[in-house]
């Protein structure tokens, strides 16, 4: 029976086989590759790989560690690493599934959430998010790899912020309060300075009885952009929370079942020129991916 193999990129770098950690590849380098490969699913040059994870050698040095670097892979991963003639690639046929491809086509498969089901379903693909990409993943003189790692975390985390915006104020209009609730908790968690966000778990909070709680959260609001800004809180949040301690909050109009569907806005990304390229287009589509069929 083959094992299925799961690369976890969401929150950090972790290699799972049949759901146990894969022990033994410890080279920064080569997991580096393999991250590059396996979330692009292109073919690369030597020169291009080898340029990209060692800026400060030569190119016959960085090479000649390439070579080293595919080498230490192979007993962990066969024959998925193919080297044909000039160009290196992952097979096709690599029995892996990574999960911030399946996280992105999940994310795809739906536009504005206008029902409680497909608003679940968003939901459940949010949940999947735990965490920045490759966060706290660090390799030494690969400017090119640091350089493509940072675009690729801040587009997911853009991503994962107007997803949970729209779920959010999806749940607040039909006045599913215990789920606004949670998921402007995890919107606040991705980004803690967001202030509509702060407002709108203010007015959740007020509406659903707790207004000792909104008016709590708006101290600790005052407490984190002094520290953070060296500001007060704007109108954003002060009108919420003057309304939370006159208890002036009226149900929100709930979104009409019969809306007109909105285009996807949670486009599969097309792959970034290689290296150091940018996104010709944001969102971008959904070429360069392929999801495997195994969980997550």
């Amino acid at each position: 029976m083959t094992a299925t193999y799961t690369l976890q990129l969401l929150g950090g770098f972790n290699l799972l086989c049949d759901g146990a950690p894969v022990s033994g590849l410890t080279s920064r380098k080569a997991q580096a590759l393999l991250i590059y490969l396996a979330c692009t699913r292109q073919p690369y040059s030597r020169e291009k790989l080898a340029d990209m994870l060692w800026d400060a050698t030569s190119t016959e040095q960085s090479l000649s560690n390439l070579r080293t670097v595919m080498s230490r892979l192979r007993p962990h991963l066969g024959d998925w690493i193919q080297a044909v003639r000039d160009t290196v690639t992952l097979a096709d046929a690599a029995p892996l599934a990574v999960d911030v491809v399946k996280w992105e086509a999940a994310l795809a498969e739906h536009g504005r959430p206008v029902d409680a089901t497909q608003a679940a379903r968003l939901d459940e693909a949010l949940q999947h998010y735990r965490g920045d990409f490759l966060a706290g993943f660090h390799v030494p003189d690969a400017a090119g790899f640091v350089d493509w790692a940072l675009v690729e975390k801040e587009r997911l985390h853009y991503l994962a912020l107007q997803a949970h915006r729209e779920l959010a104020a999806f749940y607040e209009a039909q006045d599913m309060l215990e789920a606004g609730l949670r998921t402007a908790q995890r919107l606040l968690t991705l980004e803690p300075l967001d202030e509509a966000a702060h407002a709108q778990l203010m007015r959740l909070l007020a509406r659903s009885g707790q207004r000792a709680a909104a008016l709590a959260h708006y101290d600790s609001c005052c407490n984190l952009f002094a520290a953070e800004l060296d500001a007060p809180p704007t109108a954003a949040l002060t009108a919420p929370m003057r309304r939370s301690a006159t208890s002036t909050f009226a149900p929100a109009e709930p979104t009409p079942a019969s809306a007109p569907t909105a285009a996807p806005r949670y486009q599969l990304p097309q792959p970034l020129t290689p290296l150091w390229g940018a996104p010709t287009n944001w969102p971008p589509s959904s070429t360069g991916f392929k999801p495997h069929p195994s969980g997550w």
